[in-house]
């Protein structure tokens, strides 16, 4: 995180350098100012300025145009490495071409033909912090990241040009031009490294194969099929795996029917460590989903709106079924006695908070759906996913960040 934020911060610095102070006071200066004092006619009038500059700032819709193309061929660090090193050589060639003495009509010329053809491809640097710090931070800590990168942007808006402004004044700016090609150049460096990193790099083409999710044997499937009916534990990944093939066929889901409690009670232990081991394939599994939400994959959008069909008719017997195994639970672990039911419904809600409202799951509400579960599967597994995630671990060690809770429902 801190490596990404110096480059952008440097590469900020460097920006400003390019624009505005080639423009002012390096350009007014040059094509302009000097003219005026001698007593000659300007090269570049004040409204030509305007419209130079005016027309600098529209630069930046090419260039949303190209960034995305130049991310998934080359990779998000190459667009970011490219916009530095580009911006450095741009603002030394128009340090040299502003130099040149006398100005003419066609070292102006130049000058901003210098500047519209380089300033799209400086922009594309600018572009790239924030698609890397999404992919960098822990879903649910993207926002607290992005937070940091905004502020960080905000003060080096504010700060960079005034900073620049002085320096040219002090030291001229020649001087300040040179250094802001520095500051670009130094963030090519610190951000050449970001080149190696897996993440940073463009997606590479998948060839397509054929669809086949589970592994299993049609008699395999068929003897899972039935533990899941009798209430027979059966692996979330074996769920997973038949019903991801019952979709595409048009099947109905198949669902693990629950049980009775009396069968259950003696392995409660038990079953805690195959929950356990279910939501962290879960959890996986969502992850996955989340991320190809994140890319607009139409295949996901067709398998949500298939999803609405394969409910099985039995869903509703399952619900009663997990109700029963749920109230002979709580009977035979002393919750249900003379005890106040508003204490028990309050416990209740706040086991269960709310996953989608109505049960039922959109393109609409799937991200929101899928950070829900995500979070109510962290509780579980909190500990762990700790120790596993040196991103999430690092974040928190570095800001001193205590850990998210879930807010209380109701």
């Amino acid at each position: 995180l801190v490596h990404i934020l110096i480059g952008a911060f440097l590469d900020i610095v460097g920006s400003k350098a390019l624009f505005p102070i080639c423009m002012a006071p390096f350009a007014f200066e040059t094509f302009y100012n000097d003219f005026i004092k001698v007593g000659d006619d300007p090269i570049m009038s004040v409204t030509s300025y305007k419209w130079i500059t005016m027309m600098v700032c529209l630069l930046v819709l090419p260039s949303a145009v190209i960034t995305p193309k130049v991310f998934q061929s080359f990779g998000l660090a190459a667009g970011a490495v490219l916009g530095n090193f580009v911006t450095g050589v741009v603002t030394i060639a128009l340090l040299f071409i502003g130099n040149i003495s006398p100005p003419s009509r066609a070292s102006f010329g130049g000058f901003v033909a210098v500047m519209y053809i380089g300033f799209p491809v400086t922009v594309i640097s600018q572009l790239s912090t924030s698609p890397m710090l999404d992919r960098l931070a822990p879903i649910d800590q993207r926002g607290y990241v992005q937070g940091i990168f905004t502020t960080l942007l905000n003060f080096g808006n504010a700060f960079a040009p005034w900073a620049l402004g002085l320096l040219a004044d002090t030291c001229g700016i020649t001087v300040t031009l040179w250094i802001g090609a520095g500051f670009s150049f130094a963030a090519f460096f610190v951000n050449s490294p970001l080149l190696f990193k897996k993440e940073y790099k463009a997606p590479k083409a998948k060839k397509k194969a054929p669809k086949q999710h589970s592994t299993l044997t049609e008699e395999e499937e068929k003897v899972y099929i039935q533990k899941a009916s009798e209430g027979v534990y059966v692996p979330a990944r074996i769920i997973s795996d038949i019903n991801m093939s019952r979709i595409e066929k048009g099947d109905k889901y198949i669902i693990n029917h629950p049980g009775c409690y009396d069968r259950d009670k003696e392995n409660l232990n038990k079953i805690c460590s195959e929950g356990k081991e279910d939501i962290k394939q879960l959890h996986t599994a969502i992850r996955r989903l989340l991320a190809r939400y994140q890319s607009n994959d139409p295949a996901l959008g067709v398998m949500i709106e298939a999803n609405k069909t394969c409910y099985p008719p039995e869903m509703e017997e399952v619900h009663r079924e997990i109700g029963l195994w749920f109230g002979d639970y709580l009977k035979d672990n002393g919750y249900i006695r003379p005890f106040p039911m508003q204490i028990l419904k309050l416990m209740i809600v706040r086991s269960f908070p709310p996953l989608v409202r109505g049960g039922n799951i959109t393109i609409d509400n799937f991200e929101e759906t899928m950070l829900n579960i995500s979070r109510v599967y962290y509780r579980y597994l909190q500990d762990e996913l700790d120790a596993e995630s040196e991103q999430r671990r690092g974040l928190r060690t570095l800001f001193r960040r205590p850990p998210r809770r879930m807010a209380p429902v109701g």
